[in-house]
């Protein structure tokens, strides 16, 4: 295992990528066993993204998907998961480092289709990382509220 995984990049994590990334609509692991659940898909991706320690037990952070306030919940996503990438008005996509440029993109649908994965959008975050369903569930709520600044 410790050369299948870079903690904290699950995107350069060979056993993310053999696990989770599909090509052309198949999925090469496990080998001859049903293939892992969206759970724990998103359960190994976040053990790697916060380091891959082995402690024994499963100290990852719990989302809270009642929690969607911008400060709370949807700018420490953008944080973690957009703004590596999306950190300038010239970068592909554009900004994702301030309100406006997360409320922009909120409003246009762009963001909801990107982490979600949908058809015709960009598949966000880059690497194969997707959001937990209730992460989705703080933007969409969050979008639904107008994506208010607070």
């Amino acid at each position: 295992m410790k050369k299948g995984i870079v903690p904290g990049n699950v995107a350069a994590s060979k056993i993310w990528q053999t696990v989770a990334i599909k090509k052309l609509g198949i999925t090469f692991m496990p080998q001859g066993a049903a293939k892992l659940s969206a759970t724990d898909l998103d359960l190994l991706n976040r053990w790697i993204a916060t380091g891959a320690v082995d402690s024994g037990a499963c100290n990852l952070t719990t989302c809270d998907s009642g929690s969607y306030t911008y400060s709370g919940a949807i700018a420490p996503l953008m944080q973690k998961y957009c703004t590596g990438c999306h950190n300038s008005a010239s970068a592909s996509g554009g900004s994702l480092l301030d309100y406006n440029s997360v409320k922009t993109a909120a409003l246009s649908g762009r963001m909801m289709g990107d982490i979600m994965h949908s058809a015709g959008y960009n598949p966000m975050p880059l690497g194969g990382i997707i959001f937990s369903e209730c992460q989705v569930a703080q933007v969409r709520k969050w979008v639904a509220a107008g994506a208010p600044n607070n």
